[in-house]
């Protein structure tokens, strides 16, 4: 059995940047990963998101250009394939950046899905590895409503969002969140007929007032429609295959095809912490602010991969020079 000072659990950026810099300090490490490295963020969010935008700006500019006092000949039209495969080899090119930079300082790369077996103790593709030290770093994954099935191919999540073939005529995008503006700009700068759904009496609600007083500004100017303090009741798909979506606020039922910016559960689900936490410590570490379903206590040998967030008693003091 292959015995480690350190086990990673989950290759994204929180995961990698941990074996790298635990493996920049001597200690041996290994890394676990059941899909792509990089994680959700290099892989099927962040980054193919602002290579979609980039794209989408790049049209934008064509069909300006002669503010510009560029003339252009022909008329420029957006290629869905080729925009997303752009989008894909972006991505390919730094999950092969990321590969390298784990080769290069030594860590080990295990593949398949890990589950704790016990005290320093895990079970990867039904081979066991021990380490003295295990950091959850699971991230999350995709949560469905039972008001509105994902059915990827009119109800889309946004890996679905990311990958579509042809553009639609019109999309409800329900949550106005980062992922949600996101991708309703980009659709709607390739002419997609976007609407904004959201639950609260803000756009992008985690955001301060003038942020996103700002951003209603830009979606009205792309013509954006938005439609806050309204909730989703249901979505069906009629026999013309296009969808309704019946809410309860300001204005009726649209129909159209509907993206739901995904919510997330905790990926470590169903990883074995049930089964050696305690259910009463399985809850947001105060440490790490993280969604992990654990706290150190519960389980001294492993802990969920830290964020920002600094700890009271470790958080910078305020320069008052």
């Amino acid at each position: 059995m292959n015995h480690y000072d350190i086990l990673v659990i989950g290759g994204g950026p929180g995961g990698m940047g941990a074996a790298l810099r635990a493996a920049e300090l001597g200690r041996k490490t290994a890394l676990v990963e059941r899909a792509e490295l990089g994680g959700v963020c290099l892989n099927w969010g962040c980054i193919p998101t602002k290579a979609l935008l980039k794209s989408a700006q790049v049209y934008h500019y064509c069909r300006t250009a002669d503010a510009f006092g560029v003339t252009l000949g022909g008329e420029a039209k957006p290629d869905m394939a080729r925009i997303v495969a752009r989008s894909r080899g972006v991505s390919e090119t730094m999950r092969k950046g990321v590969g390298f930079l784990l080769e290069k300082n030594k860590v080990d790369v295990l593949r398949g899905e890990a589950r704790l077996a016990g005290e320093g103790r895990v079970i990867v593709a039904d081979e066991t590895v021990s380490a003295d030290h295990i950091i959850l770093a699971t991230g999350a994954r995709p949560r469905e409503m039972s008001f509105m099935p994902i059915d990827h191919e009119h109800v889309l999540s946004s890996r679905d969002a990311l990958v579509l073939d042809e553009l639609p005529e019109s999309m409800v995008v329900v949550g106005s969140g980062a992922i949600g503006c996101e991708f309703a700009s980009f659709y709607a700068a390739l002419g997609v007929r976007v609407t904004v759904v959201e639950y609260l009496p803000q756009l992008m609600p985690l955001e301060d007032e003038e942020v996103a007083r700002t951003m209603e500004r830009a979606f009205r100017k792309q013509r954006i429609a938005v439609m806050t303090s309204t909730t989703v009741k249901s979505v069906t798909v009629d026999g013309e295959g296009r969808c309704r979506v019946r809410i309860e606020g300001k204005k009726g039922s649209r129909p159209t095809r509907c993206f739901r910016p995904s919510a997330s559960n905790p990926t470590s689900r169903g990883s074995g912490w049930r089964s050696w936490a305690c259910v009463s410590n399985a809850t947001r570490s105060r440490w790490t602010n993280t969604t992990a379903p654990m706290s150190r206590g519960s389980m001294p040998w492993a802990t969920s991969c830290p964020d920002r967030r600094w700890p009271t008693s470790r958080r910078p003091k305020r320069c008052t020079a």
